[in-house]
């Protein structure tokens, strides 16, 4: 994600903190949304990660660490609460991205998955 303040230093950060595969890379975050589900689910985890990586960068960055406002050591790393307006609309806005890419993805529309599930028989 192009929008994460500083991006060098957080990747730097989180690399200490060993989210990083055998060869020293960061490996990116996969999160499992579930409808109808929200606490303990990959929405809020997704969300509170979302919420990291939308804290500016610097003094902010590192005061939030140090203090009760996140959690440097949950797998992911993460803010379980909103750290004020303009973090959260960042955050959201982040996990809209993610969201909506997932669904590019796709090479079908919804539509035209719903128009071929009629057609379907036995097991794939």
């Amino acid at each position: 994600d192009g929008d994460v303040p500083d991006r060098a230093a957080r990747e730097r950060w989180l690399l200490k903190a060993k989210l990083q595969d055998e060869d020293g890379r960061l490996e990116p975050e996969e999160f499992e949304l579930k409808a109808n589900t929200w606490k303990n689910s990959g929405a809020e985890s997704m969300l509170g990660y979302a919420r990291l990586l939308s804290i500016p960068a610097g003094a902010e960055f590192d005061r939030r660490m140090k203090g009760r406002s996140c959690r440097r050591f949950a797998s992911p790393p993460r803010c379980d609460q909103p750290l004020g307006l303009e973090n959260e609309e960042a955050a959201l806005r982040r996990c809209l991205g993610v969201v909506d890419a997932a669904i590019a993805a796709y090479p079908t529309s919804l539509e035209e998955d719903e128009a071929l599930l009629p057609t379907l028989e036995g097991l794939p």
